[in-house]
């Protein structure tokens, strides 16, 4: 892509305008650099605050995350230890797995026995 001053060179200009946009080129570029390093630190602030939401939410047992429920107890869905995503297991008869590859140690027909340890 052209700059500005590239663009407007063909153009009759005076001085005074080629130095304002070389100096809007100057701080276009500032700016991006700066959002870029915004963009940066925001995804990792991100990454910090689930990380530590996580903590809180969620208790492990048996090789899977449960998260806990405002009134107290926990919910039956069972969520993957690695990615937190929710583990389906195949009519309650498979190992409850997730879609990244990690697999608890009990399947959808132990899930009431799971429950009971939990609490």
């Amino acid at each position: 892509m052209k700059s500005i001053v590239e663009l407007i060179a063909d153009i009759p200009t005076n001085a005074v305008l080629r130095l304002q946009a070389q100096a809007l080129e100057k701080k276009v570029g500032e700016l991006e650099t700066e959002n870029s390093r915004l963009v940066k630190r925001v995804a990792e602030l991100e990454r910090q605050i689930l990380s530590s939401a996580s903590a809180t939410e969620f208790v492990e047992h048996r090789g899977a995350l449960f998260k806990r429920k405002p009134g107290g107890g926990y919910s039956d869905q069972p969520y993957c230890f690695v990615c937190k995503k929710p583990l389906s297991s195949h009519m309650g008869m498979l190992p409850y797995s997730c879609m990244c590859g990690y697999s608890a140690d009990f399947t959808g027909g132990d899930l009431r026995d799971v429950m009971r340890g939990l609490q």
